[in-house]
Formats: structure tokens, sequence, C-alpha cells
């Protein structure tokens, strides 16, 4: 058995074993993975062994191996994000365009009616530091109707479903 362990081979001789080219096998010589003895001449038995430990393990193995844990880590990670989407960890860009939109219509709601308001408070007023307060009165007034609309919002009123009247739509 040792004896066909010691034999001489050539690269067409691995090459044919291997099931590649012989440029395959100079290239592994080239590289280091396998030992010439002579010109063109190589130990059976120790290059057999470097190439299949080259094939198996070595550093493509590892590149390989490497390339399927980043693979599963990608997998787990979109399994992850779709969890969290599902849970509604996440809000769509759609959901919170379409709070944006409530929010600014109730503010331009409570904006205009800031006249309506007012003008019952202004129609006598001649002192123009009154007038100024009585306005300035009813526009902070609207801005904390709108700021407690925004603190009575919850998560539903992000989402598909709850309310789609918004202008524009």
């Amino acid at each position: 058995m040792s004896a066909i362990l010691e034999m001489e081979v050539t690269d067409a001789d691995l090459a044919a074993m291997f099931g590649m080219t012989t440029r395959w096998v100079r290239d592994r010589a080239g590289d280091g993975t396998i030992a010439r003895i002579g010109r063109n001449r190589y130990a059976l038995g120790d290059s057999v062994q470097a190439l299949i430990a080259y094939q198996t393990g070595g550093d493509v193995g590892e590149e390989i191996n490497k390339a399927r844990l980043r693979k599963l880590n990608a997998d787990a990670a979109r399994a992850e994000h779709a969890l969290d989407v599902e849970r509604r960890k996440y809000v769509l860009v759609d959901d919170v365009e379409r709070a944006w939109g409530h929010l600014t219509m109730g503010l331009q709601r409570n904006l205009m009616n800031v006249p309506g308001r007012a003008v019952l408070q202004l129609l006598r007023e001649t002192d123009e530091a009154t007038w100024k307060q009585k306005l300035k009165a009813e526009i902070v007034s609207a801005l904390e109707q709108n700021k407690a609309d925004i603190f009575n919002m919850t998560k539903e009123d992000f989402y598909d479903g709850q309310d789609d009247e918004i202008a524009g739509d």
C-alpha cells in the first residue's frame, strides 16, 4: 500500500483523478497546495491528501462556509424584520403620511377658525396692544387644540383602515 502512495504521477494523472484540468493542478502547485518533486512530477500520496484537504477545507472551504453564514444571517435578519413588521414595530411611510395629513388638516382647521372666534372680541377693540393680545390668545388656543389632538392620537391612527378621508386622497 505504501508503494502506491510513494508513486510519482504527472499533472495529467492528478487532473484525471480529481476531474479537473491540468492547468488547475499546476495552479495548485504554484500556490503551494501540492509540492512538485520534479518537472511535472508529484508524489501521489502527498498530492492526493493535500488536494483533498484543499477541496474540503482550505481557503475555498472557509470562504464557502463564510458565505453560507452570511446568507443564514441575512435570512435571519429578514425573518426578524418580517416579524417586527407583523408586530407593527415599524410604521409604513404611507401610514405616516396619512397621520401627518390628519395633523396638518387639524392645524389648518383650527387656525382657519381663529378669525371667526376672534372677530367678536376684536370688532370694537381700538387699543392695538389689546387687539394683538386677544388675537395672539386665539392663535395660541388653536395651537393648543392641535397639540391636544396630537396627544389623543392612538397607534391605530397610523395604520390603514382608519379614517382615510384626507384631502387629496
